[in-house]
């Protein structure tokens, strides 16, 4: 997880089969074309990419599905953004 692009570097020597990167794009762009713009290369780095100090509700359900541990909420989790995302990346990991 990381909140600089620079940060989907950190598991690059990772000895590990499947990585989930995981970014927070956390600045105020100045107007809407600026704001896809740094979605855009976010999402070309991480595998999630989590908004405006959004939820980490999203890392919550993945890592409970991951770890096949049962939320009490997940039902009313599913509604939030960034959920379609991340049960498409989920279904290719399982």
């Amino acid at each position: 997880m990381g909140d600089i692009l620079e940060d989907h570097h950190m598991v690059d020597t990772s000895r590990h089969e499947t990585v989930l990167r995981i970014g927070f794009l956390n600045k105020k762009p100045n107007d809407e074309e600026e704001y896809n713009f740094e979605m855009k290369r976010y999402k070309d780095k991480f595998d999630i990419v989590i908004s405006d100090d959004g939820s980490i509700c999203p890392i919550l359900h993945t890592l409970s599905i991951l770890g096949d541990h049962k939320l009490t909420e997940r039902q009313n989790l599913s509604g939030l953004d960034g959920f379609q995302e991340l049960n498409e990346i989920i279904k290719l990991i399982k």
